[in-house]
């Protein structure tokens, strides 16, 4: 359950701020230290949508998600992104993943059930020791779905 309380606040206290997570074109113009494709499943929605209590209905019901502009059930963002984080943790961790430090992302576009993303990670210098990589995800038809990624690993 979620809920909304108009007025209420928790103080002063924000919580950490997010990273700077913007992938520049100079990093981008350098050569890919590693590329992961992957396929959503059709039904990849219910699963997510039952794993993680997340049943909003533009996740699961197609008229519900073209009423509201969409051209159809979406994928869930948060399952976008850990598509993401599991092609990170393969191609920069030596599948382990516990030294996935940190990960962050801005959505740009919804992904289909069905769709192939593949995910283009590029060396972006390091944090207190740690290497850094940006990177972006496309769908199928090239689109950018995932913009401004950044990954941080445990060397």
């Amino acid at each position: 359950m979620t809920s909304f309380f108009r007025g209420v606040s928790d103080g002063e206290s924000a919580g950490e701020e997010a990273p700077k997570h913007k992938l520049e074109g100079a990093t981008k113009a350098t050569e890919p230290v590693g590329s992961v494709t992957q396929q959503l499943d059709a039904d990849q929605t219910y699963r997510y949508a039952e794993a993680s209590g997340d049943n909003m209905p533009i996740h699961l019901d197609a008229e519900v998600a073209k009423s509201v502009g969409l051209p159809g059930i979406i994928i869930h963002g948060l399952c976008t992104m850990a598509f993401t984080s599991v092609a990170a943790v393969q191609e920069l961790c030596d599948s382990d993943s516990t030294k996935l430090r940190q990960l962050a992302v801005r959505f740009s576009r919804p992904v289909l059930p069905g769709q192939e993303i593949t995910t283009t990670f590029w060396a972006a210098g390091d944090a207190d020791g740690n290497p850094v990589f940006g990177y972006e995800t496309r769908n199928g038809d090239g689109e950018v779905v995932i913009k401004d990624g950044l990954v941080e690993v445990a060397p």
